[in-house]
């Protein structure tokens, strides 16, 4: 009996709860396609390729597979294929986001809820924000693979989200990442095939960011969209401690309805006024919820702008004097502070990919 099996073996007497739990194969399922359905796939296991795809796929049973795609083709083949995969995990959440923090947060919560193997948090000092890692020692052989797969999970979101926006703007800083439980050998390859070094920690799991990236905007965001996505997750409270709950979708809904419609950011009163009560109240749920106006009005001008440049042939500056800016200079300061370059830079970047969203966060290959 080889290690991988008798942790799967020591899973099911020691925690049976654990091992029996339901899990997502999206990832699993794409290994086994990817490596043409071996016939071992299924071994330990009362599944079969007709009932795979209809049943829920208990915590043991998922492992047995992985298990098995590891004695025949390598641990580091499993994660060179993982780094070719075309899908983002959880894009449509990811890319849905106002900003790249949400999007973290909302996997977390995802996870969490769907992975009862992991633990996962975000811990944000204000200075650097760490996505803590730590997977359930009961895996056994498992951990270390299962730290070391999550943390690529969360490179992969984070690379994503930036690269798929603006070219040349991106993280703000090489992410700073360490794993505790994987195998020496398994990380030097790992290495290998990426960008960035993955160290052996001494305590933790973790992928290290600067708290500034975190506020990486998504121009084509929409509260609505945003919010109906979160609502139909289950009402999931990922991200309200940072956006505020439906307070920052409900105020950026206002802001952009004032943008497009007069050309303006409503005012304090006016908002206030709106959600029926007064600025002081406003304000003092704004300071709460850790939501800046100038922050949230600043990334609301920018979407309305590149809504304008993509489906207008307007001119930079009669652009910027609709959104209410005396100087067109202002107006491009604004927007590549958000965006992460000027307004006919992202026009041109689009007329040349044939894009037609109005949002800079899209795929590239």
């Amino acid at each position: 009996m080889n290690r991988l099996q008798e942790s799967i073996e020591r899973l099911e007497a020691l925690r049976p709860d654990l091992a029996a739990a339901p899990v997502p194969v999206g990832l699993t399922r794409y290994w086994a396609a990817s490596f043409g359905w071996p016939e071992d796939l299924w071994r330990g296991t009362n599944l079969t390729a007709e009932t795979y795809s209809t049943e829920d796929v208990s915590v043991a049973d998922d492992l047995r597979m992985v298990g098995t795609l590891m004695e025949l083709y390598g641990e580091e083949a499993l994660i060179r294929k993982f780094l070719d995969w075309p899908y983002v995990p959880h894009e449509t959440v990811v890319f849905s986001a106002p900003d790249l923090g949400a999007a973290l947060e909302a996997v977390v919560g995802i996870i969490n809820r769907t992975n009862p193997q992991l633990d996962l948090q975000l811990v944000d000092d204000g200075t650097w924000c760490d996505f803590v890692i730590s997977a359930d020692p009961a895996l056994g052989q498992f951990r270390g693979f299962v730290e070391v797969m999550t943390t690529l999970f969360v490179l992969r979101i984070a690379d994503s989200f930036a690269r798929f926006g603006p070219p040349g703007v991106g993280l703000a800083s090489t992410p700073y990442v360490e794993a505790v439980h994987a195998d020496p050998l398994l990380l030097q390859a790992v290495n290998g095939l990426l960008p960035v070094t993955i160290s052996r920690g001494a305590d933790r799991t973790f992928v290290r960011l600067e708290a500034k990236t975190l506020r990486l905007a998504n121009p084509g965001y929409r509260a609505s969209t945003w919010q109906n996505l979160m609502r139909d997750l289950g009402g999931n409270a990922a991200g309200v401690n940072r956006q505020g709950g439906n307070l920052e979708g409900e105020i950026t809904a206002l802001v952009l309805a004032s943008l497009r419609e007069r050309g303006r950011a409503p005012q304090m009163t006016d908002l206030a006024k709106a959600r029926g009560t007064s600025v002081r109240s406003l304000a003092r749920q704004l300071a709460a919820a850790g939501i800046s106006m100038r922050d949230l009005s600043g990334h609301a001008l920018v979407q309305v702008a590149a809504e304008k440049l993509r489906s207008t042939d307007l001119p930079v500056s009669e652009i910027a004097l609709g959104l209410g800016y005396s100087e067109p200079s202002s107006f491009v300061r604004a927007f590549r502070k958000v965006a992460g370059m000027t307004p006919g830079k992202w026009r041109a970047m689009l007329g040349a990919a044939g894009v037609q969203d109005a949002s800079p966060l899209r795929r590239t290959g």
